[in-house]
């Protein structure tokens, strides 16, 4: 199996496709590391800061917490441009390259992962927190990196759009989706959506008022309704100030979708999540 662009960085890939005559690349991805992103323990708690107090704090997880994740690096002499190995100037300057793509940055990124070629693309949100050298000589430089998980599970690369009652198009994920979408037409006077998982219980409401013509898109993930314009708006809008209501716990669609439905003529966007 090729590793070729298998992990990548804000669509960046990890495995550079430039290669030498001796089969040598910029940087690459180390084989232990592609086959499997190595599990680091990470504290699973939920950070916060509040105004006129100096840090930040910390406050018990819920049922899932995020990971830890380390990335090796291969970093060689090989010149990204010519493909000929150019001494330890090059690969100083490919390390530098790797790094700024890691850690300028100073915000969250995507790192992607096409476990196949051709096949499915899934993602995560990471941020690096360290990493350190192992290796250095004037031709190979290896370098591991640090990542926290913000997001405890992978997600599908892009959405899926369910136009029919039922949701057993999201068959085959393997965590609850916490941040799906939903869009109701509206009925004029009161537009009375409910939505319950049939596996925990959990329900979303919304009764507010919608005009014939114009639809209202669900958020449970903040508990948030827009009034729209048509029915493929999945950002933007108008927010009701009405918003929504969730019972205790607030609202996810768990994975076992054979006994989950949605309520008729109600629309829905979601990525699946897999542990």
């Amino acid at each position: 199996m090729s590793l070729d662009r298998r992990l990548a960085i804000d669509d960046v890939p990890l495995d550079h496709p430039c290669e030498s005559r001796d089969g040598w690349k910029p940087y690459t991805v180390s084989l232990e590391t592609a086959s499997q992103l190595s599990a680091l323990p990470s504290a699973r708690s939920v950070r916060f800061a509040s105004r006129n107090r100096h840090g930040e704090f910390s406050t018990p997880g819920g049922k899932w917490g995020t990971a830890g994740a380390a990335i090796i690096m291969l970093v060689s002499d090989v010149s990204p441009v010519t493909g000929e190995h150019e001494g330890f100037g090059q690969t100083w300057a490919n390390m530098a390259a790797v790094k700024a793509l890691f850690g300028s940055r100073q915000k969250p990124v995507t790192l992607r992962m096409t476990p196949a070629v051709d096949g499915p693309s899934f993602t995560t949100m990471v941020e690096c927190t360290g990493g350190g050298d192992e290796e250095v000589t004037p031709a190979c430089w290896r370098s591991t990196f640090l990542l926290e998980r913000l997001d405890p599970f992978w997600r599908d690369d892009l959405p899926i759009v369910v136009t029919e009652a039922s949701v057993g198009a999201l068959r085959g994920g393997s965590a609850p989706i916490a941040d799906p979408q939903f869009m109701a037409p509206g009925q004029g006077v009161a537009t009375r959506v409910r939505i319950r998982d049939q596996i925990t219980g959990q329900w979303i409401r919304y009764e507010g008022d919608v005009p014939v013509g114009q639809y209202v898109r669900i958020e449970p993930a903040d508990e948030t309704a827009f009034i729209v314009a048509n029915p493929h708006a999945w950002a933007g809008g108008v927010e009701d100030l009405a918003g929504v209501e969730t019972g205790p716990g607030g609202f996810e669609l768990q994975p076992a979708v054979d006994w989950t439905s949605t309520v008729e003529g109600v629309r829905l966007n979601a990525r699946r999540a897999y542990l």
